[in-house]
């Protein structure tokens, strides 16, 4: 329903617009808002959900953990703030591939759009082949910035599969060391599993939010231009 506004709106907004406002737009920017941009929007809007749902069951979690051991707690509390510094440098990545597939996208659609309306042209000058590595380019720089996007996503997973597995062994040790009885570390450790799970998926979320985040700007960037010239009686 949330896409489906969003379409709408932009739609209207396109076809009510002043010619001096949209002379200047380019046909593939609006386009890709349409179809992809679109779709990554809503797939931002869904992630963030996604997002919120996983740091409330993380919180609950930790709410647990201090409740039966408070020390345990504080240190996985220190523990994940460490681990917090590397994933934001992560998320800025992220976010910088997602604007580099925003804008590789329009030029995908302005090279196709080009083609499509001049082909009695580019056939009489012979201008496919220019077209053809043009697309390609860009296609292949996508698809290596992709590639680059999903390493750094594996690598990520592995780092934090393993740094929980450290952190889970180190609570155990510490929380032997205070004095901490077996069923309290038992119980510790078993909310310490599903909190792993539910970080793993936070960090998922927010890895592709940050790379779909850039869609959404995109698209209120378009909505400024469009509705800026739209008249009093079309306002709501």
């Amino acid at each position: 329903e949330y896409g489906e506004r969003l379409q709408v709106r932009l739609f209207e907004d396109l076809a009510h617009a002043r010619w001096r406002d949209i002379e200047g737009l380019k046909h593939a920017r609006i386009t890709q808002a349409l179809g992809v941009g679109m779709e990554r929007v809503t797939g931002a809007a869904s992630l963030l959900l996604h997002s919120a749902v996983s740091l409330a069951m993380l919180a609950a979690q930790w709410l647990m953990t201090l409740l039966i051991a408070p020390a345990v707690a504080l240190i996985l509390l220190a523990v994940a703030a460490l681990g917090a510094v590397p994933l934001m440098r992560t998320l800025g990545g992220s976010s910088a591939l997602g604007r580099h597939i925003s804008t590789g996208s329009v030029s995908l659609v302005h090279t196709t759009s080009q083609l499509l309306g001049g082909l009695k042209l580019s056939f009489a000058q012979n201008m496919q082949p220019a077209f053809v590595n043009e697309y390609a380019a860009v296609a292949r720089e996508l698809k290596n910035r992709q590639y680059a996007f999903l390493r750094d996503y594996s690598h990520r997973r592995a780092i934090l599969t393993l740094g929980a597995a450290l952190a889970g062994a180190l609570l155990l040790f510490v929380g032997y060391v205070l004095g901490t009885t077996i069923a309290a570390l038992l119980a510790v450790f078993a909310i310490f599993a599903r909190m792993n799970a539910a970080a793993v998926s936070f960090v998922q979320s927010t890895m592709h939010l940050a790379n779909d985040a850039p869609a959404h700007a995109d698209l209120t960037a378009l909505f400024a231009e469009l509705e800026g010239g739209r008249s009093l009686s079309w306002r709501r």
